[in-house]
Formats: C-alpha cells, structure tokens, sequence
C-alpha cells in the first residue's frame, strides 16, 4: 500500500473504500462462481444463426424468432423430465454443493458467528449471519 500511494495516492483511495474481500487475494477462492462465458455464448448464438445471417433484416428477424421459439420449448420439453420442481442441470449442481457441504464441519462462536472447518483442519472460513 506505501507503494501504490507513492504511485498513485487516487488509486490508493480507491482500495482503501472497498472491503479488502473485494480485492484482495487473500479473500479470493479458486472455486468458480459462475459456470457461463459470455465469449462463449457469442460463439454460440452466431453457429445458432449460420444460416440467417446472410439474409435481409425482414427475413432475419423471423427466422431467430422461430429458432429461439424452437429451443426455448426443447430446453421446456427436457426441464420437464426431471425429477421434483428443479430443472436437471440445476438439480445435478445442488446435488453436488449438498455433498460438498457434507464435509464441512460448523462451530457456533455467537448468535451470528461460525468457524467452518473443511477437510479436516486444511480450510477454515468465518461466517458472520448478520453481513451474509
């Protein structure tokens, strides 16, 4: 920090109004929060619209219309198959999370306060209710 504010004391400022979790890498956890690329569902939509691309703008627009129309009730037809009110995918993921959070091993401190221990003594975490 003395060297970022002999740098740039704005930049300085800037981190110190944040909460260092924001920021930090102590705070930061390898663990994906997001499982979607935009770049990704770019690639995606443009294969999706091959075929209308080349068209007018009166033709295009339907043509998308009819080819979301379509997925939108393929991903309807396959969300129904599944078991309970969770899509599959959704479902397969809290599946995972529950198992995962089986290893976790909680110790009250207060009302609102907790030591979560998991594999073991390796990862410890706070867990403070009243800021979430």
């Amino acid at each position: 920090m003395k060297k970022m504010k002999s740098l740039d004391v704005l930049a300085l400022k800037w981190f110190e109004d944040k909460d260092a979790s924001q920021w930090s890498r102590a705070y930061f956890t390898p663990t994906s929060k997001c499982d979607v690329l935009l770049n990704n569902m770019c690639k995606v939509f443009n294969s999706f619209i091959l075929d209308a691309r080349n068209k007018p703008i009166l033709t295009i627009m339907p043509m998308i219309k009819d080819l979301i129309m379509v997925r939108m009730q393929m991903n309807r037809d396959k969300a129904g198959h599944g078991e309970g009110k969770l899509c599959p995918k959704p479902r397969a993921k809290l599946i995972k999370y529950v198992k995962d959070a089986m290893d976790c091993m909680p110790m009250k401190c207060d009302r609102a306060h907790f030591q979560v221990y998991s594999g073991g003594s390796t990862n410890q975490w706070v867990v403070d209710l009243d800021k979430k």
